[in-house]
C-alpha cells in the first residue's frame, strides 16, 4: 500500500509502506525512553546523485517522522552531530523538498545503519526484515 507523508512544508509519498524493516530496541544511546519497536525507512532523493538517507522511527509514528526529525536535531543535537545534521537537512534533503519517496530500508541499508549507529544499534534485536 502507498501512502504520502509530511516532511517539513512538503508531503511526500510513501511506497510499500506496510512492509518495513522491523526491530525492537531494549533502550538507546539516550536511555530507556528510546525503548520500543522502529520501522526502518529510506528517502530517496530527487538530486542527480541518487543519494538516499536512511532512519528509523517508532512503529507508531508516519513514515516522515524521522527525516522531518532531522530538522530540529540540527538545533537540539550533541555540537558534534548538529553539522551533520544541518548538512543532510539542508543540502541533501533541501528541507525536505528534495525526497522524491520514502520507502522501507532495505536489509543492505539497515545494516549500514547499525554500523554507523553502534550507541544505538548494540541494544537492537531483529524482528522482520522485508524480502
Amino acid at each position: 500500500m502507498n501512502g504520502t507523508t509530511r516532511v517539513g512544508r512538503y508531503e511526500v509519498e510513501v511506497r510499500r509502506m506496510n512492509y518495513p524493516t522491523l526491530w525492537h530496541f531494549s533502550s538507546g544511546e539516550h536511555g530507556r525512553k528510546e525503548a520500543g519497536i522502529y520501522a526502518f525507512w529510506t528517502a530517496v532523493l530527487a538530486r542527480k546523485t541518487r543519494r538516499k538517507v536512511s532512519g528509523r522511527a517508532l512503529v507508531t509514528l508516519p513514515p516522515g517522522d524521522r527525516f522531518d526529525r532531522i530538522q530540529r536535531e540540527m538545533r537540539t543535537a550533541s555540537a558534534a552531530d548538529r553539522a551533520a545534521y544541518r548538512r543532510i537537512w539542508l543540502e541533501r534533503m533541501q528541507r525536505g523538498r528534495a525526497i522524491r519517496y520514502i520507502r522501507p530500508a532495505s536489509e543492505r541499508e539497515v545494516s549500514r545503519w547499525m554500523k554507523t549507529h553502534g550507541r544505538d544499534a548494540r541494544f537492537a534485536k531483529r524482528i522482520r526484515v522485508p524480502r
